[in-house]
């Protein structure tokens, strides 16, 4: 519950106008359309403030650790429990909600989850992001209520809601199906009434749609049967693109390691390579102890250039790529790219530092810029052998390409790497042609102290050229600081 929560915030972008207004910056939610709001919500009723308490709870993400609980006397009820009173908390902060005693208010609440308190039961919490408002403000939104309540089956209106949802898919419609992207995260599906529905749309529905429907759908049911099935479905789907998002939803699905797991590695004999490149990086990235090593490696024998790749990705998330070195070294040389891109980043995750470094000069001998500047950017982080390291670095300052000398400023600053050549170098940084560049060596020169001595002429020299402000306002504030470093270590001598 909590999840879906924070999904639906995470739906949201600026609002321009919400009902509560704060002395604060205004909370930076856009409210969902109707009928979002009621689907997300566990409570939606009329109530009047009888109390306000505030309390200490064990710090948590949204609630911190003092919370307002607000006690409303319900009036009317159209979803929750039929109770008398609800108690409800706001998450303090710029989306908080300031309630008035005596008040009467449409309030749409929301579970937050157990374990917010010592007591373990779900915590209903409301905040700005809802269209909780004063009642003499709510008459749309309670007229919207009351006309879907009439037209539920039963007066369930989840039921109906779920029912909407599913013919907005299916509609085509641009603006229906923009509608019905707002809403997954917030749905109540009943299992035999979602099962239902999602057979149905499985033997007609457009692929695109049914992949969306899919991995939606999964995540706001992932213990429900209908969920299961769904996947089942996908997972048999003739359209590539379908089964291609069914690994995604296998993730998502309450099963066993095992199960999942074994999904996934039905999938990596698929006859696609879409789907069997996405299958292998699930597999190895999230199969835990029930992946084996060899039937990713076995992948990298696949005649597709990206189920290569992946498969190699997920053998260096399992730490195992140097026993399948001889088989993945060629994909550092691929014609392509993306796949050398790829490579790199996988290889350089190898547990033996020459293989290690090995790969990793390769990749800056590399035609494209953007893997020469990967490669510097690994090798100084992890910086296996001090000389050689230096070398890289001092020749990618020389780089023809403005990424990769701001890669290696941008390293040197990082990992603190400050040799005397590597100073020198710094020091001709400062008359660089790329601004990124020499507000580098201004800050690398700032860190270094009385080791940037032998720069100050350089330093001096280009603060009365420089046209950028923060590279000029940085090789000031690196003059001062060696300045002052040396000031100090001559008094101490």
């Amino acid at each position: 519950m909590f999840l879906r929560y924070l999904l639906l915030l995470s739906l949201l972008s600026v609002s321009p106008v919400l009902a509560f207004a704060q002395d604060e910056a205004p909370c930076p939610c856009e409210r969902p359309p109707m009928p979002v709001p009621i689907s997300a919500s566990d409570a939606v009723f009329v109530g009047e403030l009888i109390s306000t308490d505030h309390r200490d709870v064990p710090e948590n993400e949204l609630l911190g650790s003092k919370v307002v609980w607000n006690t409303f006397r319900a009036t009317e009820i159209w979803k929750g429990d039929e109770a008398k009173e609800f108690r409800v908390a706001v998450p303090p902060g710029e989306c908080e909600i300031n309630f008035e005693l005596g008040e009467s208010y449409l309030v749409f609440a929301t579970p937050l989850g157990q374990n917010v308190s010592r007591q373990e039961f779900d915590v209903l919490i409301t905040s700005q992001c809802m269209p909780t408002k004063e009642l003499s403000l709510a008459a749309e939104e309670i007229a919207e209520i009351k006309r879907l309540k009439a037209e539920a089956p039963n007066g369930n209106l989840d039921h109906l809601l779920v029912e909407r949802w599913f013919e907005d898919l299916k509609s085509g419609d641009d603006t229906r199906l923009e509608h019905a992207y707002h809403w997954p995260f917030s749905l109540r599906p009943d299992p035999n009434q979602s099962l239902t529905l999602i057979e149905a749309y499985f033997e007609d529905g457009e692929p695109t749609q049914l992949g969306y429907l899919l991995e939606a759908f999964v995540s706001m049911a992932a213990d429900h049967p209908a969920a299961h099935a769904a996947t089942r479905l996908a997972l048999a789907h003739p359209s590539a693109l379908v089964r291609e998002k069914a690994q995604h939803a296998v993730l998502n699905l309450e099963i066993d390691d095992a199960e999942r797991a074994a999904h996934w590695r039905e999938s990596m004999e698929d006859p696609d390579p879409k789907v069997r490149s996405r299958a292998v990086r699930m597999y190895g990235h999230f199969g835990r102890l029930s992946a084996s090593t060899e039937d990713i490696a076995a992948l990298l024998q696949d005649p597709d250039d990206n189920v290569r790749a992946s498969a190699l990705n997920s053998l260096a998330h399992l730490r195992s790529v140097d026993e399948h070195l001889t088989e993945a070294l060629p994909l550092l040389s691929h014609p392509e790219y993306s796949i050398r891109s790829r490579a790199l980043e996988s290889l350089s995750y190898t547990e033996n530092p020459k293989n290690t470094l090995a790969v990793l000069t390769q990749g800056f001998e590399d035609s494209h810029q953007a893997i020469r500047a990967s490669a510097v950017r690994r090798i100084a982080q992890l910086n296996l052998d001090p000389a050689h390291t230096e070398a890289i670095l001092l020749k990618a300052l020389e780089d023809p390409e403005n990424n990769v000398r701001s890669t290696a400023i941008s390293s040197i600053n990082q990992r603190k790497i400050y040799s005397d050549l590597i100073t020198l170098a710094v020091g001709e940084a400062l008359f660089d042609s790329e601004t990124h560049v020499r507000q580098g060596a201004a800050e690398a020169l700032s860190r270094m102290g009385v080791l940037g001595e032998p720069i100050l002429p350089n330093l001096e020299q280009q603060i009365l050229v420089e046209t950028d402000e923060r590279a000029k306002f940085l090789m000031e504030s690196a003059l001062k600081e060696i300045q002052k470093k040396l000031r100090e270590k001559n008094r101490r001598d």
